[in-house]
């Protein structure tokens, strides 16, 4: 949701601004983090969007449990 405030901020204020938010319906925590890490993997590993989530994150969010269940 931050990128997506930054994202509108940036823009001009009538260009369309296509959220795409990924849900997962997997009540087993060990498949749904496989199936998440895959989804993802592109995200995570082009500089574009490394660069912007770290721009985005938080450091007091490292290795917490509501964090991650975010």
């Amino acid at each position: 949701m931050a990128h997506t405030a930054l994202a509108r901020e940036i823009l001009w204020p009538d260009a369309f601004l296509g959220v795409d938010p990924a849900v997962l319906f997997e009540s087993d925590h060990d498949k749904a983090r496989a199936i998440a890490s895959e989804h993802l993997n592109v995200y995570l590993n082009t500089k574009f969007n490394i660069a912007k989530f770290r721009r985005l994150v938080d450091d007091s969010a490292h290795d917490d449990p509501a964090a991650d269940a975010a």
